[in-house]
């Protein structure tokens, strides 16, 4: 018996099992009859989202792996046997809206299945003007709103169901004004319902979706929103292995943890979320046989303003890809040849074996720099040079060193404890203060140009396979 049907009369049962589980063209329902168990949320979603007497307004997900998109797709799904039908999906990029497991695929999929009955057939057309066509004549328009003036999109149509897949990615102001497009003709029989699918938003280049996730824990969430908020999340999902996705998601940082994991609408990032000085404290370790390792170095070339030139000895597995930070130096100094002359030489002393540097390119023309630091390597060491030019902002990179270190991938020697900048500060702890305090936009009272050296290398390395 499923909870919450005592809360809905028997005409609104009858309905869903006709438009749901008797619907021909819904091919996944909220039932897994391989375990003989209901998604007892999803069945809830649905009941309430058609109630024929109000206009009804519901948030599903919180957390990973819920089902969002096949509940989603239930949803729209569920009157197209009527010719009046009007439906919209919306997604922020187009290429999200029909991409891969996407809405529009699934949907799809469902509407061209040969064993339908007659009239139930339906034709996809993708593009930017995307739908999906019924026989009978209902649609299903698709619309990416990537931008607030794209809301226009919405202005002239009506639609009996709106689904919002990752409503939490959308400005609030589209959230808002989309809203209105909901309305039906007077005798229609269909009930109005608008449907936001998410879990709460990461992005860190986005000052709008921390706005967002407001917004929907303020109408959906929060104990005296108005409106509908059901929990649905990998732990309450019958299709999947609950205990392995709930340990899969331990790998993911703190901020994508508080949102993918526990649903928490509210989260922001701190210093220490990231990782904390007992983790990095853990990565240290005395220096071991390196002879299965390569020689590595990492440069970031000082720029404007309180940039320092840093320079990284990273010990690099040849098998596995590990990687142990063994050595750092910087200078504020404009000329940094000495510095890099002088670490480089101190590594050669200590009978390592200089495979590669991996140089940092800035924006801009770059080919004279290049040329000039390839002429001193091999000059100096016979030292080959390759390029690394970023493509995530810095706070994305240390997230991913971050994760590498959670999954063992790197690790640090306690020669770092041992050495100093400019004769006041371990070069450790100031790699420690880089890695704790950035922020997504950098560091308050300086440039994580340590940490770069450390990141930098952690991405170029993901090109290869080990």
């Amino acid at each position: 018996m499923i909870d919450c049907l005592n809360e809905y009369s028997q005409n609104e049962v009858d309905i869903f099992n006709k438009t749901i589980m008797q619907n021909p063209i819904i091919q996944t329902k909220p039932f897994n009859p391989k375990t003989g168990k209901w998604y007892e949320q999803q069945v809830e979603a649905l009941l309430y989202l058609n109630k024929p007497d109000r206009i009804n307004k519901g948030l599903v997900g919180g957390g990973a792996n819920g089902g969002k998109t096949t509940l989603g797709c239930m949803f729209i799904a569920q009157y197209l046997m009527l010719e009046e039908y009007r439906a919209l999906v919306t997604r922020k990029t187009h290429a999200e809206l029909l991409g891969t497991d996407s809405m529009f695929e699934i949907l799809s999929g469902w509407v061209q299945n040969p064993d339908l009955p007659d009239g139930l057939y339906g034709e996809p057309r993708g593009g930017l003007n995307a739908r999906i066509k019924m026989d009978n004549g209902a649609t299903i328009d698709f619309k990416a709103f990537n931008d607030e003036s794209k809301r226009q999109q919405a202005k002239s149509h009506r639609y009996h169901h709106i689904s919002h897949e990752e409503g939490s990615e959308l400005n609030p102001r589209v959230l808002k004004f989309i809203f209105r497009s909901l309305g039906r003709d007077d005798e229609s029989i269909i009930p109005l319902a608008q449907l936001i699918q998410s879990n709460p938003a990461t992005n860190n280049r986005n000052s709008n979706l921390e706005n967002s996730n407001q917004l929907i824990y303020d109408t959906y969430v929060a104990d005296d929103a108005e409106n509908k908020f059901i929990e649905m999340d990998w732990r309450h999902n019958p299709f999947i292995p609950q205990e392995e996705y709930g340990k899969a998601l331990d790998e993911l940082d703190a901020e994508d943890k508080a949102h993918q994991k526990y649903g928490d609408w509210l989260f922001k990032q701190t210093n220490n979320s990231l990782i904390t000085q007992e983790r990095l404290n853990d990565t240290q370790i005395e220096l071991p046989d390196i002879r299965p390792y390569s020689t590595l170095y990492s440069l970031d070339l000082a720029g404007a303003g309180r940039d320092k030139t840093a320079l990284n000895t990273t010990f690099v597995h040849t098998k596995t890809g590990h990687q142990l930070m063994h050595r750092l130096s910087a200078t504020p100094d404009e000329d940094a040849d000495n510095m890099i002359i002088e670490h480089i030489q101190k590594d050669i002393d200590s009978n390592f074996k200089p495979a590669l540097l991996v140089l940092e390119q800035e924006g801009g023309s770059f080919s004279t720099t290049k040329r000039y630091y390839e002429d001193l390597l091999l000059s100096e060491f016979d030292l080959e040079l390759d390029l690394y030019k970023p493509d995530k902002a810095k706070y994305i990179r240390a997230k991913g060193l971050a994760r590498t270190i959670r999954k063992n991938g790197w690790n640090s020697t306690t020669q770092l404890t041992r050495e100093y900048y400019l004769n006041k500060h371990t070069y450790w702890d100031l790699f420690m203060d880089d890695f704790i305090y950035i922020t997504k936009s950098g560091l308050q009272n300086s440039s994580p140009d340590l940490l770069d050296t450390a990141t930098n290398l952690n991405e170029y390395l993901k090109e290869f396979t080990f």
